[in-house]
Order: structure tokens, then sequence, then C-alpha cells
């Protein structure tokens, strides 16, 4: 072959590769990384994101490399959607990418329990492992695993193996948290023991707690939702208004009985007396509610007493013929005085009045004496407490032989603002006629 046909051969050759290279897809081609943006991220920081896409500025990249980091953003489970798109930088010698984002909005934080190892410890380790530790996280699968993972790491260098699980939970309705614990193993309440404790005796306080508490999985966070439900108020009848719970431990039940010993440690604080009583509410009506209160500065502020004085405020307003009045009530502690300010809220609403009476249970001469003794009148200010002390008066003076209960029901009319009641009453027993009709 002729040098010029060689030649010619070789230059075709030569054009066909730089053809194929002219049609190489841009988004094949590998350049270097020049800057990485994001948009959308309220939750976490640029820098947290640019981190978890496991992307360096200066690093060959393109499209496919941006896909991987947009499939590593969404594998941390923080994320519900990821997209991103790239092109030139504005250098002219590489890519810029932008990616958006939309975060799993809720999150919650993360507690750790019957790991041995100190709760500090974890969060540092997580911290380190995560670009996108906030100490909170989504409930998502992905989270949880991967989370879980770590967590078998750290204590797999330590020379433990453990299965750990991660699971969204509440100890009280609304207050959810994230939990990692050993698989299997979340322990059970067996015993709960207290220790501090002078005013109320050890039996006391586990009478208060045990029902709720032994067979409950433990947790910290829960045990203390228990003792702030059981054992709290039982210090609140005496006055002991600030009781602290300020360690709980926990050790394997004695015996061989499964489950765990929980101790808890009690500062009961000091007794508090009531200081100033006040009830928000119309004015008018100001001295009965204060009547109906019954509350006195000085007395030991006992917050069973309280509730059952917003009880008898409201009771007072539905006598008034406030039949939808609502009471609530907040207390303000004076710590170095022991003293607590009890402030109520009274809201009356509409007012109701009496329409009609019906009786039931009774024959006509029976039910004409109730109408005829009965006090309120159609159109009258409805009295809430007038049906139950009326019946209570028909018992007391024996008007029916054989009255062995009584009921009343009430009929409310929003439309008219009206109020009916039903009287209901036992018929006597009926007596077996006995000789000739």
């Amino acid at each position: 072959m002729s040098r010029y046909r060689r030649g010619f051969l070789l230059g075709v050759v030569l054009a066909a590769a730089c053809l194929a290279l002219s049609a190489q897809r841009p988004s094949q081609a590998r350049w270097p990384l020049r800057s990485i943006a994001i948009e959308g991220n309220k939750l976490y920081t640029d820098q947290q994101l640019v981190a978890a896409t496991g992307l360096k500025l200066g690093e060959a990249c393109n499209q496919a490399a941006f896909e991987a980091a947009r499939d590593r953003l969404l594998a941390t489970g923080a994320l519900e959607t990821v997209a991103f798109h790239f092109g030139p930088a504005a250098t002219g010698d590489g890519y810029a990418v932008t990616f958006e984002v939309a975060e799993v909005q809720q999150v919650f934080p993360l507690q750790f329990v019957n790991l041995g190892v100190p709760e500090e410890e974890i969060l540092a380790f997580l911290k380190q492992k995560d670009p996108l530790f906030t100490g909170k996280g989504p409930g998502t699968e992905q989270f949880l695993r991967r989370y879980s993972t770590y967590i078998e790491e750290l204590l797999g260098a330590k020379g433990r193996k453990v299965d750990v699980r991660g699971e969204l939970t509440a100890d009280v309705p609304e207050a959810f948290y994230i939990l990692f614990y050993p698989k299997g193993a979340l322990p059970v309440i067996a015993e709960v023991d207290f220790q501090g404790n002078k005013v109320l005796p050890k039996e006391r306080l586990q009478e208060a707690i045990h029902g709720a508490a032994v067979g409950a999985r433990f947790t910290e966070g829960r045990m203390r939702a228990l003792l702030d439900a059981s054992v709290r108020p039982v210090y609140e009848m005496r006055g002991r208004l600030n009781v602290q719970f300020p360690k709980i431990e926990t050790e394997r039940a004695a015996g061989g009985v499964r489950g765990i010993r929980v101790v808890v440690t009690v500062d009961e604080g000091e007794s508090f007396q009531f200081g100033r009583i006040h009830i928000r509410g119309p004015e008018a009506m100001a001295d009965s509610l204060y009547s109906a209160a019954a509350l006195k500065p000085g007395d030991v502020a006992n917050m069973n007493e309280v509730s059952a004085a917003a009880a008898r405020i409201r009771k007072a307003l539905q006598n008034q013929g406030y039949m939808k009045a609502a009471v609530t009530y907040e207390r303000r502690l004076h710590v170095p005085a022991h003293t607590a300010d009890i402030t109520f809220t009274a809201v009356p609403g509409a007012r109701y009045r009496f329409g009609r009476l019906i009786v039931e249970g009774l024959d006509l001469h029976g039910e004409h004496e109730i109408r005829r003794i009965w006090g309120m009148k159609p159109g009258d200010v409805f009295d809430g407490g007038y049906p139950e002390f009326f019946l209570e008066r028909i018992r007391e003076l024996g008007v029916f032989d054989n009255l062995t209960k009584t009921d009343v029901r009430w009929t409310v009319h929003e439309e008219t603002r009206t109020v009916d009641v039903t009287l209901v009453f036992n018929p006597p027993p009926v007596k077996p006629h006995v000789g000739a009709p």
C-alpha cells in the first residue's frame, strides 16, 4: 500500500474518532465540579446538605455522579423529594449543579434506652457520622434504619454485637419521640421503688403508681409521664406543688423476676398555701362565684380542692342559666413565699331559659301533682340545679310510696336557647288484687 493510501486511511480513522467524541452527550462528559447550590431547605443548612451529597468541588463529575448524589440525599430519610439540574459553571471550565429539596417537616427528639453507652457519647458519634445531625429526626424508615446501623457500629467498636431497633413512639398523646433500644429487649417494669421521700411513705407512692407502671415497657420519658399522672397529684393534695423527681435509675429485678426495678428519687419540696384567689368573669356575678369557689388564702394549696372549686363555679353559672359555661384555672407559684395564686377564668356563654316539663313513669294523678308543685315556668331563666333539688325534695317528703329511683334528662335546643326537662320516676310496684272483682 502506498504511503498516500496509508495516509488517507489514517486520516479517516482520526476523523471517525473525532466525530465519536464530538457526538458524546454532555451528560456523559466528566468535567470538574465548580459549584453546588441548594434550594428549598429550611431545617438543614446548605453546608449540611452539600456534605450529605458526597460531592466535592474540583472532582470530575457527570450526570451519573449527580444522580448518585441525589440518591444519597434521599437515602437519609430526611427529604421527601430531591431534584437537580446542572450546566456550565460561570468560570466556563466545569459544572455547576443545583439540588432542589423538599424536607420531611415533622422531626422528633431522639432518646436511647438500655444500650449501655452514655447518651452524650451516642449523640457525639451520630453527629460525627451524619452531616444532617440536629439532635432530632424524622420518623421515616430510612432514618430509623440508618441511625440504628450507626449505633450498632458504635457498640461493635466496644466489642458488643447488638441489633438496635428504632421506633417512633409517645408516652403521652402528641408528645412523640424516636426511641432506640436493643431489638427485643426493651425492659419491662417489674417494680417501682422510691427514695428521698419523707412526707409520704413509700407504700403510698407505690400504691399510686404500680397499677399503671408494672408490666409497662420502660423508657425514662414514659416513667416521668406516669409519675406526673399518678404520684404528683398525691403530693399536690398536700400542698407539695413543686415536687420533683430528679433521678430515675434502673436495675435488674431481684429473685429471677423478668423485668427491671425502677428507683425514683423524690424531692418533695416545701408545702404551699393559697395566696391570691382571683376569678375572671362577669363582674355582676363576682360575689356568687367567689362564694362558690370557697377557697381561702392561707389554706393548704390542695389542687384537688382547686379542681372541685372550678366545678362549683361552673355549677353556679349553670344555676343562673349559663348551660354551656366553661371554667379553667391556672396557678402561679411564689417559691420563696411558698404560696400559690389561683386564677379562674369563667366564660358563661349564652343564657338559656326553661322550655317544658316532661314526666315519665307516673299515672295521671302523680303527674298532675308533680306539675302542680314544679316551680319553674316556661320562659324563666333555667336553673341547672333545680331539677335535682326538686327530686331530692320529692324523695325527702315521701310524696310517692315505693319510689326507688329517679332520673333527670335535659334536652337543649340551641336554636331557641331553651332547655326541656324530663323527670323519670320508677312506677310503684303493682300489687296483686285479691278477692272478687
